[in-house]
């Protein structure tokens, strides 16, 4: 990972220093990163949430958790967080390019297997957009004018795996056998309604490095 190829940081994990050698903060706006070693996906991950570089005061503040109380300098700002409901921003009336078109945003938190739900608000009006659960609804939906279908590359690669611990699929031979017998164009015309692109290679087409 990132963290680990920082100098000084297994040092740092091993209890052996106080702070981390290769991260240091050289002003108020500048923040100096120095690896062991060569990384390449640096300037991707940098601009994954989990990299985020927070005011150190607001972490320490004796009020509500950070994680439910954040600041940032997005377009919108944090208004509430209804547990198990929702999130709610207001537009940032300062933020950097211009205030944003829209005065609010919410974001509704929905059980672990509740795409129908999702989909019945979508439907209602009541939602931006949902996935399709159904193959039938989504070709029922194409032909609606009230509804656009939007089409966008996943971080992400679709794939099965053969358990080749032992029994024939040990053998590389039938292995590659399996995989030159499957016919993918098929498979993703018939049996993914042509959603997906064909995989030729374990790194997605959407992915920058």
């Amino acid at each position: 990972s990132l963290f680990v190829r920082l100098k000084g940081a297994q040092a740092f994990l091993d209890g052996q220093a106080s702070q981390i050698a290769g991260l240091k903060a050289i002003d108020k706006y500048t923040l100096r990163l120095e690896f062991s070693q060569p990384y390449a996906p640096l300037m991707r991950q940098l601009c994954t949430v989990w990299l985020k570089v927070v005011p150190k005061e607001e972490v320490e503040r004796e009020r509500a958790p950070f994680g439910r109380s954040p600041v940032g300098t997005g377009a919108f700002r944090f208004v509430d967080w209804e547990p198990g409901k929702a999130i709610n921003l207001k537009a940032n009336e300062k933020y950097f390019e211009s205030r944003p078109y829209l005065d609010r945003i919410t974001y509704r938190i929905f059980p672990r297997g509740s795409l129908i739900l999702i989909f019945d608000e979508f439907k209602k009006g009541n939602l931006e957009d949902s996935k399709i659960p159904e193959v039938a609804q989504r070709t029922q939906l194409l032909n609606n004018p009230c509804y656009k279908s939007v089409r966008k590359s996943l971080f992400a690669t679709l794939f099965w795996w053969m358990d080749s611990r032992d029994g024939p699929l040990s053998d590389p031979r039938v292995r590659r056998a399996i995989h030159l017998a499957i016919d993918r164009s098929h498979f993703v015309k018939v049996v993914r309604q042509n959603r997906f692109d064909e995989a030729h290679s374990l790194i997605p087409e959407g992915m920058f490095a």
